[in-house]
């Protein structure tokens, strides 16, 4: 990404990503009340509870095969595809949009420093959730006779495969979801629920176009053979720098829609 507009530009840009990591959500729902923040980690706990529960039991019962497990991460790139969108709409909903956009940088820096920062925050959850899977899996390799080491292998492994798989594309969803939010404030606003609801069954048409092809991935998640290596085709492994490419020139759409088209 080019975000040459001063000699330390660099280092300026080092100093925005720095600071979107560090924001927070919207200040506006933060002060809805303690209650209502108490109760979505309640319900977050709930869920939490709910599905280790049913799969302990599964496993227990020895209808659990581990790699299925990671079926659950299907519904990742949908999370970072919002996780782009939502970094965008929280300047305007903490009406911050202003100081933002009156920085001296140009809208490319400002665009990309978001970008940047949702990727490291999408690899940090993920690489969370692997892990906390892997010690899931680990303990109960550990503690029920029916599963050995080889089913943590093949669990890990998966899992691994699935993590290229979403960092790799992370930086088109994410660039895709700040477009998507961009739209919404400029004079292109009529396209934005075009685009939103597009974005969403493309990335639902994609699972189904591609399940024939992916089916050696899919048997893998289910369980049905052993884990390899990255199992996808080699046009997924090829699609992954096309994808970067694309990014970049949505990136540079989002940044020429801040620049010519927005309307405050």
């Amino acid at each position: 990404m080019n975000v040459n507009v001063s000699p330390n530009a660099s280092s300026v840009w080092m100093s925005l990503l720095k600071h979107e990591r560090k924001c927070g959500g919207s200040w506006r729902k933060a002060n809805r009340g303690r209650l209502s923040r108490s109760w979505r980690l309640a319900y977050c706990f709930l869920v939490f509870a709910v599905f280790l529960g049913a799969a302990s039991y599964f496993a227990y019962t020895d209808d659990l095969r581990l790699q299925g497990l990671w079926f659950a991460g299907t519904g990742f790139p949908y999370m970072i595809f919002f996780l782009g969108h939502g970094m965008m709409k929280r300047e305007w909903e903490n009406d911050t949009y202003g100081w933002w956009l009156t920085l001296p940088y140009s809208r490319q820096t400002l665009v990309s420093a978001k970008w940047a920062a949702g990727w490291l925050r999408a690899a940090r959850i993920s690489l969370i959730v692997f892990a906390a899977g892997s010690l899931y899996a680990g303990a109960v390799v550990l503690v029920l006779p029916h599963y050995v080491l080889a089913d943590w292998l093949d669990f890990v492994l998966t899992g691994i495969n699935w993590l290229i798989l979403l960092l790799g594309y992370a930086p088109l969803l994410l660039s895709l979801g700040q477009l998507t939010n961009v739209v919404f404030w400029t004079a292109w606003k009529p396209l934005g629920p075009v685009l939103l609801a597009g974005s969403m069954v493309c990335m639902g048409l994609l699972y189904s176009t591609l399940s024939g092809s992916w089916t050696p991935a899919f048997d893998q998640l289910s369980g049905d053979v052993p884990a390899t290596f990255f199992p996808f085709p080699w046009e997924v492994a090829a699609g992954i720098p096309v994808s970067l490419l694309f990014a970049w020139l949505i990136l540079r759409l989002t940044s020429y829609l801040l620049e010519r088209k927005i309307t405050l």
